[in-house]
């Protein structure tokens, strides 16, 4: 569009100058004829030739004109030929005007024009200096000279400038122009494109080019025309969304412009806990962009920090809590701010999360130490999902377990359970397998060491599953019990569920706490009657055998079978466990009945 302007305004130009140019030659044959029929014409023409003749000349010069450098000599009858401003009452009785306001060029120009009717446009700034001079002086033909121009030459960018002036001198030909312009290029025009239009032209203009002249007003930052909107439409506009989803508030802080603001708040009675399009207020909004400008101000304001968002009920603290570590610092401010408020430190969302939960979840360390500072704060608080602050905080990766041990000296429970398995802090994270050991070993010493869950099994019993042997060690050290069976579980021991799980590693450190002097039971029997040793030629898992011989496994005890591992081993055709067996000690002349 605006090469096709640019293409128009070159050829209207070339044909205006053709225009002017065979005018002026015309006007010169005449003069230049001898045709007695035209006569009166010729005499014109000669009067008009003589008049361009004398211009900056002294000769019969009865009137001086002063600009800000120099002084021309005119006369009186000539100005009075072009406009009746110029009257016989204004030039009188006086011997020179004073144009010193008029820039020199536009002096020169105007000038040349009275006695020549010659007008070299160079630039749009004289074009339009002297669009107004015509206008001041009355003299039609210039402006419409003028007017011409400028329409020739008007763009984006200019079209704003040139309404201004058309307005103001009546050029009605420009205003309607350049009006049809604003209207086709409105989304690409900028503040610095108004910045010289008057407050109630803006005005008058965004009411014919606009749905929502207030939401314009803001965008092109004019605080005047913002509060001519509220003082013609009171607080019915401030309200309400532009086409593109917006508030006026709201795009008034994300330009920074705090008057704006100011003024939609105390003079339009802007709702500062407003919800926009995403269903988050403002703070919200604010907050989630980093905009801490924007936060300052709405804080300042004295809004609602508790407001739920409609999908997943965050307050504002929520959305903080959620920044990734690295970009904290950018809000802090905002973040003490907030918290010297009174609000709801302990509010949930949705999924039962507080802003603790999500601070620790996110791994924000230095929002989880604000926020442990804030009296009433509820540190056992559950999730809908049953996390704690504690697991949540044994979740990271925070090998020091820093926050877990601020959390366990201000009361956190260490022995929450699922409601739906039993298990306890301390199981969940043996049941994580190795990512879950480091947290296991280190709750340990705060567990109850001995929770049964809902399928009989204890830490140990989970630890010897995982094949966890630092946890193994860590829990009998610490005085799990080892020999530990419940009927849920088969009356299986922890080296039972070592066994079938073949967790070697688990049966070592086992052998390695006996040997310590620790109570650990080799022979104690599950439901079946069957003793470790016995369990493992069973299931066949002979690799294992030699462990519990270290272990101080009976040889020669029997399973509710009657049935020794010697008898096991010839049962299974595995000559070398029998052999192994008999040089352990084993009897064999034990009978099975």
């Amino acid at each position: 569009m605006e090469k096709i302007l640019a293409v128009q305004s070159d050829e209207y130009i070339k044909l205006q100058r053709c225009y002017v140019e065979l005018e002026r030659k015309y006007n010169e044959n005449i003069a230049s004829s001898g045709n007695e029929e035209s006569g009166l014409t010729s005499f014109v023409s000669r009067l008009s030739l003589t008049v361009a003749s004398l211009f900056g000349k002294n000769t019969y010069a009865d009137i001086y004109i002063r600009s800000q450098t120099r002084v021309f000599p005119a006369h009186k009858i000539v100005l009075h030929a072009r406009s009746e401003k110029w009257g016989n009452d204004l030039l009188s009785n006086i011997q020179e005007l004073d144009w010193n306001d008029l820039h020199e060029d536009v002096v020169l120009s105007l000038l040349r024009w009275i006695y020549t009717d010659l007008i070299d446009l160079q630039h749009d700034g004289l074009a339009l200096d002297l669009l107004k001079a015509a206008h001041r002086f009355g003299l039609p033909p210039l402006l419409g000279l003028c007017e011409r121009a400028l329409v020739a030459s008007v763009g984006v960018r200019s079209c704003i400038r040139f309404y201004c002036v058309a307005e103001e001198v009546g050029a009605s030909t420009l205003l309607e122009y350049c009006s049809s312009i604003i209207s086709t290029h409105w989304d690409e025009l900028t503040t610095d494109d108004f910045q010289h239009m008057s407050g109630p032209l803006l005005f008058e203009m965004l009411k014919t080019k606009t749905k929502h002249p207030l939401h314009a007003a803001v965008r092109l930052l004019r605080e005047d025309v913002v509060s001519l909107c509220i003082q013609k439409y009171g607080d019915s506009l401030v309200n309400t969304f532009s086409e593109n989803g917006l508030l006026p508030l709201e795009m008034a802080l994300s330009s920074k412009n705090d008057k704006i603001a100011q003024t939609l708040v105390e003079n339009g009675m802007a709702n500062i806990n407003a919800v926009n399009m995403e269903g988050f207020s403002l703070l919200k909004s604010a907050l989630k962009n980093g905009d801490a400008f924007s936060a300052n101000f709405l804080l300042d304001q004295n809004c609602l920090l508790d407001l739920p968002s409609k999908q997943s009920s965050d307050t504002a603290l929520h959305i903080i809590c959620n920044y990734d570590p690295d970009n904290i610092s950018e809000i802090m401010e905002v973040v003490k701010k907030i918290l010297q408020r009174k609000l709801n430190i302990n509010i949930q969302n949705i999924k039962g999360e507080t802003p603790l939960h999500m601070a620790i979840a996110r791994r924000n360390l230095e929002m989880v130490k604000l926020l442990l500072k804030v009296p009433n704060i509820d540190i056992n608080l559950l999730t809908y999902d049953e996390k704690c602050a504690l697991e949540l905080s044994l979740s990271m990766e925070d090998h020091e377990f820093s926050i877990a041990s601020i959390l366990l000296s201000m009361g956190a429970r260490p022995n929450r359970t699922k409601s739906k398995t039993g298990d306890s802090l301390l199981q969940v994270f043996a049941l994580d397998r190795h990512r879950g050991e480091k947290s296991a070993v280190f709750l340990a010493d705060f567990a109850d060491l001995d929770h049964v869950n809902f399928r009989g099994l204890t830490a140990l019993h989970i630890a010897a599953l995982n094949d966890m042997p630092n946890l193994v060690k860590k829990l009998i050290v610490n005085g799990a019990s080892s020999n530990l069976n419940h009927i849920d579980c088969g009356l299986k021991s922890a080296l039972h569920i070592a066994v079938e799980a073949n967790a070697i590693d688990a049966l070592e450190a086992f052998v390695e706490l006996k040997n310590k002097s620790h109570d650990i039971d080799f022979n104690c029997q599950d439901i079946n009657g069957d003793s470790p040793l016995s369990l493992c030629l069973a299931l066949k898992r002979t690799n294992l055998v030699s462990i519990f011989i270290r272990g101080g496994s009976d040889v020669n005890g029997k399973n509710k079978k009657n049935l020794s591992p010697l008898h096991q081993s010839i049962k299974n055709e595995d000559s070398d466990i029998s052999l192994f067996l008999l040089e352990q000690g084993a009897d064999i002349t034990a009978l099975t009945v």
